[in-house]
């Protein structure tokens, strides 16, 4: 029997006793996921799909019930599993695989607009706007604190990175690979002991396909 159903951003169907993720990662999709585990005891393996990833701080609190419940996790034949789904599949450990033809795609971390816009808005609050002073006026006369607070939350969430990789007992060279790339920069995963960069032809054909492209 297969059932389905959609989250927020993911895809959700359990296939006998595994769970199957697509689509992308919201930071709702964790409840949905945990209710489905909950629901489900039977499940042993996470198989991932096509995902073009998400909110990468949306995939720890799933890798962390991954590996705190021993499940497996397989990215499937031929799929796409870019940045937040790669880290999920890093909660398999040593039960972790990649069938043929299959990927994970890594880039390092950086501060997602909303959390800039974030700083953006505080800032301009502590500035005691007038009301008929606009935010746009604020922000450029607040450059250098909010550039002070971006590098803030960029250092904040490489390491929160570096941290799950660690829990994740992810390679040391999977490792040392996200942290040297630039937020845009992916390299693919093909067999945990085996990492290598990809060109910007071949990203976009990837990148297609994790949309569920061709």
């Amino acid at each position: 029997m297969v059932l389905s159903f959609s989250a927020v951003a993911l895809e959700f169907k359990i296939k006998g006793n595994s769970l199957h993720l697509s689509g992308s990662f919201d930071e709702q999709d964790f409840d949905a996921f945990h209710e489905m585990m909950e629901l489900n005891e039977g499940i042993d393996t996470v198989i991932l799909g096509n995902s073009n990833g998400g909110l990468t701080m949306a995939s720890y609190p799933i890798g962390r019930y991954i590996k705190g419940n021993n499940l497996k996790t397989v990215i499937e034949k031929d799929a796409v599993c870019v940045s937040s789904c790669s880290f999920v599949w890093l909660a398999g450990g040593e039960h972790r695989r990649i069938e043929d033809g299959g990927s994970a795609l890594f880039h390092s971390s950086y501060v997602p607009t909303d959390a800039i816009n974030d700083i953006i808005a505080t800032k301009c609050l502590e500035e005691n706007l007038d009301e008929d002073e606009t935010v746009e006026t604020c922000v450029a006369f607040t450059q250098d604190d909010i550039t002070d607070g971006v590098r803030m939350v960029t250092r904040q969430s490489i390491a929160g990175t570096v941290k799950y990789m660690l829990e994740m007992n992810a390679p040391h060279n999977l490792i040392e690979q996200t942290l040297s790339k630039g937020p845009h920069e992916f390299f693919a995963v093909t067999d945990i002991n085996k990492v290598g960069d990809i060109n910007n032809e071949e990203l976009h054909k990837l990148s297609n396909k994790a949309r569920g492209g061709s």
